[in-house]
């Protein structure tokens, strides 16, 4: 199938620029979207019918287990804002 010979592509990429193959396997989403139908951005498509989604950890290699269906769900469940300090100058 197509996206999995992408996913596969994608992964290989990011192995051959040094990130780690455990990490890479655990903890990286690849999802299939289309920015032009906005499909699975904000919700799960109905166009994509065979993507049940996929499981991946927490990137702290915690454990933390996420179930992730579209893009939006890696920005709420998977990212955090860095601190900042509001004392320091911009």
């Amino acid at each position: 199938e197509r996206y999995e010979e992408i996913r596969n592509e994608m992964k290989n990429m990011l192995m051959k620029v040094g990130w780690k193959k455990d990490y890479v396997e655990k903890c990286v989403p690849v999802i299939p979207i289309s920015g032009w139908q906005g499909d699975n951005l904000i919700a799960k498509t109905s166009n994509m019918g065979w993507w049940s989604g996929v499981d991946v950890i927490d990137y702290d290699l915690k454990g933390t287990k996420h179930h992730i269906d579209t893009l939006l769900d890696v920005l709420n469940g998977m990212v955090t804002k860095p601190a900042r300090n509001d004392k320091a100058d911009m």
